[in-house]
């Protein structure tokens, strides 16, 4: 392994990423900048590559990961990174393995790396949010009272690591982005506040997160009014929204219509992996793995399929 670049410190950048193999039971240590290995983490024996999730902490050295396996259900473990972007190893957390009927859609650490938050899905249907505290394993857990079926995905803090933003999927009534203030009372995981709708107009947000600041979402759409598709035809993006009105501020990126032998000219969407402490750089998979930072795309190494499975 060798020492991450200089390059990535003075872009206000992570100085690297952790990147899980879509294949195989592994994760690497990269150069943020380069996308240089730095190092390779060996995932237990019979963990499901597909399944991996990833998050960061804001030291840009803690990683929180929740692998699966048949035998074992989904268990947690710590990732820590020294200086010179060489790996630790993992470390189980505290925390209970969940059982093999609950799926993990998306994990959290807070900026300060002090707390988990998890989002599951029981039996394929049901889904509620887990907070927990890694010090002394105390959990706290939000549940949907209305709305209908959903799921939750997408988990975001916010800096001061006491709003959490969600992805609310598969419910017509509520479904869209969410905002939870953590420190109120109460178990009612839609009790919060709406910022964003999945559907508006003809546009059809798949993802999002919050920006750190609060201020701004970044959300991940698909234009669903796209009835003839060619060539260069854009049917989508990276957009930056106002939390505040829901309205787009920005396009950071735009998606044009992917293409195939089979299925010709086709709409495809995009992901978002991971943003950093900042707001400024995001980790996001259209079509290609890489980096976006303030509107320009860099290639990185790393599997486009692989959505929840990078972190900076």
């Amino acid at each position: 392994a060798t020492a991450p670049s200089a390059s990535a410190a003075a872009q206000g950048m992570p100085p690297f990423y952790v990147v899980a193999d879509h294949n195989q039971p592994a994760a690497y240590v990269r150069d943020s900048a380069s996308g240089r290995l730095l190092s390779t983490v060996r995932l237990p024996a019979g963990t499901d590559p597909k399944l991996t999730q990833v998050t960061a902490a804001g030291d840009d050295r803690t990683f929180a990961l929740a692998l699966f396996s048949l035998a074992r259900g989904t268990r947690f473990y710590a990732l820590r990174i020294t200086d010179g972007g060489r790996s630790a190893g993992l470390t189980p957390l505290a925390i209970r393995p969940l059982p093999t009927r609950e799926a993990v859609d998306s994990v959290a650490l807070t900026p300060d790396g002090t707390r988990l938050a998890v989002a599951i899905q029981s039996g394929g249907r049901d889904g509620k949010i887990e907070v927990i505290t890694l010090a002394t394993s105390a959990v706290r857990t939000w549940t949907a009272t209305r709305g209908g079926d959903g799921l939750p995905e997408n988990l975001s803090w916010d800096a001061a690591g006491r709003r959490l933003a969600f992805f609310w999927a598969g419910a017509t009534s509520a479904d869209g982005l969410w905002l939870l203030d953590t420190s109120a009372p109460g178990a009612r995981l839609l009790s919060g506040q709406r910022l964003l709708p999945q559907t508006e107009g003809p546009d059809e947000v798949q993802s999002a997160l919050i920006n750190p600041s609060a201020h701004t979402i970044i959300a991940s759409v698909t234009y669903n009014g796209t009835t003839r598709v060619t060539r260069g035809t854009v049917v989508g993006g990276i957009v930056e929204v106002s939390a505040q009105t829901g309205r787009p501020l920005r396009t950071l990126l735009a998606q044009s219509a992917a293409h195939s032998s089979d299925a010709g000219w086709y709409i495809t969407s995009c992901a978002l992996p991971s943003i950093d402490p900042t707001g400024n750089h995001l980790l996001v998979s259209c079509g290609k793995f890489g980096r976006l930072d303030r509107g320009r795309f860099t290639i990185l190494p790393g599997d486009a399929l692989a959505e929840d499975a990078a972190a900076w």
